[in-house]
């Protein structure tokens, strides 16, 4: 994974991942029965990507996608919150750190079950604030 620091010198990266809620059910996408004010605020701000693949149907395999960029069975989650993500895997938070970033995650992660206690598992290695499942 390769950012260039002046991208990240400029940027605010934010990821929003919704279960059950589809493309158009965004007011920015012509939705009008979900109120989405903030998002509909954020997308006319910044840069919307609106083409991806979802690596699952279920959430913690395609979460799991999204910080990876890897398919589920390269990084060991494959249904809904069951295993853990390999130590070993590099994850964009990482990239980002590596370019002075600060990091964060706030409510679900389900990226696997969790240990509260084991510090050396994703998210707890990389993240500066953690506000989901679980307490740092």
């Amino acid at each position: 994974m390769c950012l260039s620091s002046s991208f990240v010198d400029q940027s605010n990266i934010i990821t929003v991942m919704c279960d059950d809620m589809g493309w158009g059910d965004v007011g920015f996408n012509g939705g009008k029965r979900i109120k989405t004010p903030h998002l509909d605020t954020m997308a006319k701000q910044s840069l919307v990507f609106d083409r991806f693949y979802s690596a699952s149907a279920v959430c913690s395999p395609t979460r799991g996608s999204v910080v990876t960029g890897r398919i589920p069975y390269r990084y060991g989650i494959v249904t809904g919150n069951k295993g853990h993500m390999k130590p070993e895997e590099f994850i964009i938070y990482e990239a980002l750190k590596t370019q002075g970033c600060r990091t964060g995650h706030f409510r679900k992660w389900h990226l696997g079950t969790l240990t509260l206690h084991d510090k050396n598992l994703i998210p707890f290695r990389q993240l500066d604030w953690w506000n989901g499942t679980g307490d740092r």
